[in-house]
């Protein structure tokens, strides 16, 4: 971890360094690093609207994503998935599905683009006709929406 920081306004170079001193160990010890989300590894299933699977995995798009939270008040970060549901097939692995997105008290501090893990292609005609049918007698309920806690 690197911190940087500037100081002003204090009379003596002692002064300084005390004050540089108490900085860095507050910066230490106060904070820690969280992996929210690694590259490559499963976040999430998202529904597949017509698809020989009716769920993709997504996985965060290029890299490793990492918050620095303070030690107290991490249970009032959260992480949710974002997505248009249901996602139609085919679906290319790689494809943008959504994104993850890390909040703390309503402010969003990180977010990171998740695609499909793996191919999802158009599945048969009975496939197609169930979700279909599953779309119109259901499709104006809200799809429910992912989110967790950070420990």
């Amino acid at each position: 971890r690197r911190i940087v920081f500037a100081l002003a306004g204090l009379d003596t170079p002692e002064a300084r360094v005390t004050e540089a001193a108490r900085i860095v160990e507050h910066a230490f010890n106060d904070f820690r690093t969280v992996l929210v989300a690694a590259r490559g590894e499963p976040i999430t299933e998202v529904r597949v609207h017509g698809g020989a699977q009716r769920y993709v995995g997504v996985v965060a798009e290029d890299r490793d994503l990492h918050i620095l939270l303070p030690r107290e008040g991490v249970e009032r970060v959260r992480a949710r998935v974002v997505y248009d549901s249901p996602v139609p097939a085919p679906v290319v692995a790689g494809q943008p599905i959504g994104r993850l997105v890390v909040e703390r008290d309503g402010l969003i501090i990180q977010e990171t683009r998740l695609v499909a893990a793996s191919d999802v292609p158009v599945g048969p005609l009975t496939a197609r006709a169930r979700d279909g049918l599953t779309e119109l007698l259901f499709g104006w309920i809200p799809p429910i929406s992912f989110a967790g806690d950070l420990q």
